[in-house]
């Protein structure tokens, strides 16, 4: 309930507007996992996935949105100069697991908004040959229009449940398989559900990945960025949300939280 008064307040009292103003000297991490059409059979959106497979026309009313409200796009491995470059809200958009509609229905729209995203793919969907997931020629292709690609380990398992060995594969395999696919380092990472603990994040920065984001809700400070490379936090867009509430979840909902 206090939730829903926050957002209802923010939509009306301008305050939205005020946070998205000021805020131009913060990190934004904006998370995706699918996006559907109706043209595309929905293979996602009736899958036990469905709950994070948000319509295209929404997700590009969200990439204009932030366009038009001068996001400065970037990827994970310009945050080193971002505080030297001065340039307003940096945003780094990215998605998980690896969705073949990532290629048909993400991809078009990235590129006519000439925005780079990264992808953190999970080498095991991606051997599996199911259909709902991209495959390799897919993620070569993403990278050849200069998107980012990183590692969602190799298999989708727990982390904070991996006994060290397979922990230490799940990081290292993945890593490996993705740079040999695509011929390129893979230096990003992404936890599985947000899932970590102390020795799941020395074992990311052991396995030689640069940054790794959570699930943590917020957006970053450049001291936080700096700081806490293994611990980014995240702007997560909500499926069953309008795009009314996407905007207040974007700016003023980093208050609330």
């Amino acid at each position: 309930m206090l939730k829903k008064i926050f957002f209802t307040l923010a939509k009306y009292s301008g305050l939205n507007f005020l946070y998205g103003y000021f805020s131009g000297e913060k990190v934004f991490i904006v998370g995706y996992h699918s996006v559907f059409s109706e043209v595309d059979g929905n293979a996602v959106k009736t899958s036990e996935y469905g709950r994070v497979s948000l319509p295209v026309d929404l997700f590009e009313k969200q990439i204009r949105f932030m366009v038009k409200n001068g996001h400065s796009f970037v990827l994970f491995k310009d945050l080193p100069n971002l505080k030297k470059s001065k340039i307003k809200k940096p945003t780094i958009v990215y998605f998980d697991d690896g969705f073949k509609d990532n290629i048909l229905n993400v991809l078009p729209i990235l590129k006519k908004y000439g925005i780079p995203a990264a992808f953190f793919v999970v080498p095991k969907y991606l051997d599996s040959g199911n259909p709902v997931y991209m495959d390799w020629n897919d993620v070569r292709k993403l990278r050849l229009e200069g998107m980012e690609i990183g590692s969602h380990t190799s298999s989708h398992r727990k982390l904070t449940e991996a006994p060290e060995k397979v922990l230490w594969e799940e990081l290292v395999r993945s890593k490996e398989k993705i740079e040999k696919e695509i011929n390129f380092p893979a230096e990003v990472f992404s936890y599985p559900k947000g899932r970590l603990n102390g020795e799941v994040v020395a074992a990311v920065k052991n396995a030689g990945y640069k940054y790794a984001v959570t699930t943590k809700y917020g957006v970053n400070s450049y001291d936080y960025v700096s700081e806490n490379p293994y611990l980014l936090k995240k702007v997560a867009p909500r499926v069953y949300e309008s795009f009314s509430d996407f905007k207040v979840r974007l700016y003023s909902y980093n208050i609330f939280r």
